[in-house]
């Protein structure tokens, strides 16, 4: 049987934060905001077609 959950935020951000990149993408957004490149040089290792999909995810979760 599968169970399925409520919509929890505190579980919702926990899902979210566990995406790889995304603590290192908010670490580097903290003190401001930045280019893409910049950002990108900032944390280090994630790929530019990665870091699209985290910070459009990121973006359309601040609209809502």
């Amino acid at each position: 049987m599968k169970e399925t959950f409520l919509s929890c935020p505190a579980y919702d951000a926990i899902q979210l934060l566990q995406e790889k990149w995304v603590l290192h993408i908010i670490r580097a957004l903290l003190h401001g905001p930045k280019g893409f490149n910049e950002l990108g040089r900032d944390i280090g290792g994630c790929n530019p077609t990665t870091l699209t999909q985290r910070l459009d995810k990121l973006e359309s979760l601040g609209r809502s």
